[in-house]
């Protein structure tokens, strides 16, 4: 897709937009507090939530945009083994749906975001899903979620302009009834696709904007982002299921 994502941007005369993904801890990567690496609090008696940021950027303007959809993998650094208790969000996991371990939220806070404009603002109410979560997806240790935000008519988006999409709130609060909370993860935001009512061909991001489309728990390594090629999952595919 980076390879597209270039030759795109070549044949286009004057275009040099950048565009990608980008994720951060705390708030975007710009505003304060900002951080590439969190660590849960898995002992004690204190409940904490921790939020993860995601902002992109289309390479193009967009005269209908109506959704955004992408695979976020949690994935384990080294030699992973299956997926512990408290990595499992799915539906009767230990961490699941039910007891929201992990949580979309799709409403800005132009504190933590300054520089990001909101994708929903002003619009009919939208949709945001954690639409599939999938423990040892591929292989062990990893953990993939489809995420999911849509609203109810077009919008424009222009080229070159910092978007948010919407963050993600962990909790610590099943710490000691599901077990490996303190286990090493990296969030890696695979792609996205940005779509229209109108026809348009969807726009498709991967790989980082100006910061990094990965981010870091409990101390796992810097350069231990490791992407496993996925297919990008459009919100055509999936929004059968909120209907």
């Amino acid at each position: 897709m980076k390879k597209l994502l270039v030759l795109f941007l070549a044949l286009v005369p004057g275009a040099a937009f950048a565009a990608g993904l980008d994720i951060s801890w705390n708030a975007c990567i710009d505003g304060p507090g900002a951080a590439a690496s969190k660590t849960f609090v898995c002992t004690g008696t204190v409940n904490q939530n921790y939020v993860v940021e995601f902002q992109y950027k289309s390479p193009i303007d967009i005269a209908n945009f109506v959704a955004i959809s992408g695979p976020v993998d949690l994935m384990s650094p080294g030699a992973p083994t299956a997926t512990s208790p408290f990595w499992h969000y799915e539906n009767g996991g230990c961490n699941g749906s039910t007891i929201k371990g992990a949580q979309i939220i799709g409403t800005l806070n132009a504190v933590l975001c300054p520089s990001q404009l909101e994708t929903w603002d002003g619009g009919p109410s939208g949709t945001f899903a954690i639409a599939a979560y999938v423990a040892d997806y591929q292989g062990p240790g990893r953990g993939h979620m489809v995420l999911v935000g849509a609203r109810g008519d077009g919008v424009p988006i222009t080229a070159d302009v910092n978007m948010w999409a919407w963050e993600i709130k962990f909790n610590n609060r099943m710490r000691t009834a599901c077990l490996g909370c303190a286990e090493q993860k990296i969030v890696v935001w695979q792609n996205a696709s940005l779509e229209s009512n109108d026809g348009s061909p969807a726009v498709n991001l991967s790989g980082a904007d100006k910061g990094s489309d990965c981010a870091q728990i409990n101390g796992a390594p810097v350069g231990g982002c490791g992407v496993v090629p996925t297919q990008s999952t459009s919100w055509g595919k999936i929004k059968s299921l909120y209907r």
